[in-house]
C-alpha cells in the first residue's frame, strides 16, 4: 500500500522473486505496469523495463488497452533513431491496437462519475495522437516518409494542440523537397509557433 513507487516495486520484485508462480499473476502485472508508470516519467531506466512487463500483459491478454497505450507511449524514446526491428514491431502492433481500442475504451457509458464529458474525449484525442505519433516513428525508421506523413496529420487531426508535432511534420515536408508541400510545412511551422 505504499504510495513510494521505487518502494512498491522493490516489494513487487520480492514477490515476484519468492512467488514467481502465482495466482495472482495478472493482477501482479497489472501492478508493476502501473508502478513502472509512475517512476518511467521521471527515470528513463525505467522505460525498457515498463514496456517488458507491458509485452507480459499482452500475452496474458492481447487487448489490454493500457499496455498497448504505454508501449505507444514510450516505444519511440527507448528506441530513438536506431532501434531494434523488434521494438519497431512491438510499437507497431500496439498503435495499431490503440487505435482500434480506442472507441470501446473511451465508450461514454465507460465514463468515470469524476471526470467531465470534455476531458473524457479529451483523453481520448490525446491517446489517439499518440498512437499515431508512434506508427509515424515506426515509419521513419523504416524511411517510409509517405506513411510517416499520414500518420503525422492524422495525430494532429486527433489532437491538434501539439505544436511539437506541428514542427516534426513541418521538417519533413521541407526535407521531402517537394515544392507544392512547402506551403503545408509552413503552415505547420506556424501551427507550431503558434501552440509553441
Amino acid at each position: 500500500q505504499t504510495t513510494d513507487p521505487k518502494a512498491r516495486l522493490q516489494l513487487l520484485n520480492t514477490w515476484q522473486d519468492k512467488y514467481p508462480q502465482s495466482d495472482y499473476a495478472k493482477e501482479r502485472l497489472e501492478y508493476f505496469i502501473a508502478t513502472l508508470q509512475q517512476l518511467a516519467t521521471t527515470d528513463a531506466s525505467q522505460r525498457q523495463p515498463l514496456i517488458d512487463k507491458c509485452q507480459e500483459m499482452l500475452k496474458l491478454d492481447p487487448n489490454f488497452f493500457r499496455a498497448n497505450y504505454l508501449i505507444s507511449l514510450w516505444g519511440p524514446a527507448v528506441g530513438g533513431n536506431a532501434p531494434s526491428p523488434d521494438l519497431v514491431t512491438q510499437v507497431e502492433t500496439a498503435a495499431h491496437a490503440t487505435v482500434t481500442g480506442a472507441d470501446t475504451t473511451f465508450d461514454p457509458s465507460k465514463k468515470p462519475t469524476n471526470v467531465s464529458a470534455d476531458d473524457w474525449n479529451k483523453a481520448k484525442s490525446q491517446t489517439l495522437g499518440i498512437a499515431h505519433n508512434a506508427l509515424a516513428w515506426a515509419a521513419t525508421t523504416k524511411k517510409d516518409t509517405a506513411t510517416a506523413e499520414s500518420e503525422y496529420r492524422a495525430s494532429l487531426e486527433a489532437n491538434p494542440e501539439q505544436g511539437n508535432i506541428s514542427a516534426v511534420l513541418g521538417r519533413l515536408l521541407i526535407d521531402s523537397k517537394d515544392d507544392k508541400k512547402y506551403p503545408d510545412a509552413l503552415f505547420e511551422y506556424a501551427r507550431a509557433a503558434q501552440y509553441s
